[in-house]
């Protein structure tokens, strides 16, 4: 309408004047010059109808508000949508599955609702994504993923709470013999995408830093997020002191060269776990390579009777003839590393398809001796 009122002036010489525009309503304010539209004169060979001069001018600043508003809008969407999800990744035992379960806590002491579902639990097919989390969430298969979301999002807002949803460690998420699973590469930013949609829902994940280029070619992470470089050097020894007092491990001094391992967080866990699992009075701390040593094969010895007990071996020496054996195929290789289905193979001393049962696949789901990782692409241990 309001086109065709100005069109229908048509053209005239009459000089116009326009009133000042105040910008104070826009992000950035520019004056704004008549003599602009002669730049497009060339171009009126294309129009039917030249307009008069007030056209151009009129749908210069409605356009210029509406663009505006829209960039506000998309600005803010923005923000919101990546203070909506948080990607937290870091090497293998820098403690990302502790943070998880320190972010359940926190958040279910600020009274919000908390969904923690472990990424292992999605080694199904990677193309039914939908289904296989429909199924952690014991949700029957007449919903489709959209209304599930809705609902949470529903209740977040009725009682004023953000709901939580946290999937923890990507990179454990398997598929059959094939390693890691596709699923994220097909699925993630997919679901990040829908998720942006429901306000009241925030998502949390964490993942090995070796696997991003598994999901992400580029290998960066196109979300907030942060990398955990484990306990800071300035501040270890006080990390230590307190680790040894929880588990009243005694020591006359510690020189902070011998502690830079302690640097990884499981480390330090492991050993005071293994040194004083107890928490007795009269165990001292033993440094350098012989102390760690000690705690080592303690560690090795522990998780080789219980995988024993678990597979219903007979001896726990056929467990640690395979330590052996992979442990002399990785000193023949300068990458120090094999492959996964033969690190599968030389754990049990014969050719493995299946992974379900075998000695292998329970060292692994320790994650303290030997580490399924990403080499350029491949699965290797």
């Amino acid at each position: 309408r309001e086109q065709n009122i100005i069109l229908d002036k048509g053209i005239t010489n009459d000089i116009k004047g326009f009133p000042v525009i105040a910008f104070g309503d826009y992000e950035h304010g520019y004056g704004f010059s008549s003599s602009k539209i002669d730049e497009y004169e060339n171009e009126f060979k294309f129009i039917n109808q030249t307009p008069s001069e007030e056209y151009p001018v009129a749908i210069v600043f409605r356009r210029q508000t509406e663009i505006l508003n829209q960039i506000r809008n998309l600005k803010s969407f923005e923000t919101d949508f990546f203070n909506k999800v948080k990607i937290i990744h870091g090497k293998a035992g820098m403690g990302k599955s502790n943070i998880s379960a320190y972010l359940t806590n926190f958040f279910k002491n600020e009274e919000h609702p908390v969904i923690i579902i472990k990424a292992k639990s999605f080694n199904g097919n990677p193309d039914e994504f939908n289904r296989i989390f429909m199924e952690q969430l014991l949700v029957p298969n007449n919903y489709s993923i959209e209304e599930v979301l809705e609902r949470i999002d529903n209740y977040g807002k009725k009682i004023n709470k953000r709901v939580v949803l946290i999937f923890d460690g990507l990179n454990e998420t398997t598929y059959g013999n094939e390693g890691f699973s596709k699923i994220w590469q097909k699925n993630f930013d997919q679901f990040i995408e829908l998720l942006a949609t429901f306000k009241f829902v925030y998502f949390i994940t964490t993942l090995r830093t070796s696997y991003i280029s598994r999901i992400w070619s580029n290998n960066q992470i196109p979300y907030s997020n942060f990398e955990l470089k484990g306990f800071d050097e300035n501040n270890l020894k006080n990390v230590v002191v307190k680790y040894f007092d929880h588990y009243k491990i005694g020591f006359d001094d510690i020189n902070e060269k011998e502690i830079f391992y302690f640097k990884t967080p499981l480390l330090i866990d492991l050993y005071c776990q293994m040194l004083n699992p107890k928490i007795e009075a009269g165990i001292y701390a033993v440094f350098g390579l012989n102390g760690f040593k000690d705690v080592f094969e303690r560690y090795i010895n522990k998780l080789s009777e219980s995988v024993k007990l678990k597979l219903t071996l007979g001896t726990i020496d056929q467990i640690k003839d395979g330590f052996d054996r992979c442990s002399a195929a990785m000193l023949n290789n300068l990458e120090a590393n094999i492959p996964l289905m033969e690190f599968y193979s030389l754990m049990q001393n014969q050719n493995v398809v299946k992974i379900g049962g075998t000695i292998g696949e329970e060292i692994l789901s320790e994650y303290l001796i030997y580490l399924d990782e990403n080499e350029n692409g491949r699965d290797v241990i």
